[in-house]
């Protein structure tokens, strides 16, 4: 199944990703068109090569688990689903609070250089930016994301509590099941969560960038159109015959 899958992927995967390429070209931003030719993508041996790869290492990636699930019967399964008690690899380091501290600590850090540029009137170039301060809107949801996740069972488990008396059977089971089975969906969950917080993160860098690029622009250029006098002869004018005392 997972051989069918990445042939039908490496057939029509390619042609899919030339055209979405193309359609970069009229974008200037997220969610920013302009009128543009479109770029001029073609496929080579090297995009299939990648493609390959790609292929390849998503069929480990689908038969690694199901490799390790064999280890497991269908009755341990189906009791590890029903009941998971067991702390995740990011509850257990905490990384979560880890990112969050982080990211409060860059930006905490950032305000006191900016506030004391302002009090000693230096330039501003002479501001030591942290590399890491780059990351921190990405750090910072990913953090607030973990967290969510590390407070969702409880909120769960109080919701369920508090309507134990009045919950229809279907909605009293599924309560029931989430706040059990809180950590069954938990890899998906950080794939979503790290997927959302990069997009935010590429989204405003490349506004930001842009938005940098284009006021130094405007500041060098001044304006749309620049005028410039264009003097023939600058020597003063000559000395006219005739005139008085002459």
């Amino acid at each position: 199944e997972s051989v069918i899958l990445g042939l039908l992927a490496l057939l029509v995967g390619p042609f899919v990703g030339v055209y979405f390429t193309k359609i970069l070209g009229a974008s200037n931003g997220f969610l920013e068109f302009v009128q543009r030719s479109s770029l001029d993508v073609a496929l080579n041996s090297a995009s299939y090569k990648v493609a390959a790869a790609a292929v390849v290492g998503s069929i480990i990636l689908i038969l690694v688990p199901a490799f390790l699930a064999t280890r497991i019967s269908i009755v341990g399964h189906k009791q590890q689903l029903a009941r998971s008690s067991k702390m995740s690899f990011w509850h257990k380091t905490g990384i979560d609070l880890i990112l969050l501290a982080v990211s409060i600590y860059l930006l905490v850090g950032f305000n006191k250089r900016l506030d004391q540029l302002q009090q000693l009137a230096l330039d501003p170039t002479a501001l030591q930016v942290d590399p890491l301060l780059f990351f921190m809107p990405a750090l910072f949801a990913l953090g607030c994301g973990l967290l969510l996740l590390r407070i969702y069972p409880w909120l769960i488990k109080l919701i369920y509590w508090i309507g134990r008396r009045w919950w229809t059977p279907a909605l009293y089971s599924t309560l029931l099941q989430i706040s059990r089975s809180s950590t069954q969906y938990l890899t998906i969950k950080v794939f979503l969560i790290m997927t959302v917080a990069m997009g935010l993160f590429s989204a405003n860098a490349a506004r930001t960038i842009n938005g940098n690029m284009e006021d130094a622009i405007h500041y060098t250029t001044g304006s749309d159109i620049q005028l410039q006098i264009h003097w023939d002869n600058d020597a003063p004018p000559p000395a006219m015959s005739g005139g008085p005392g002459g």
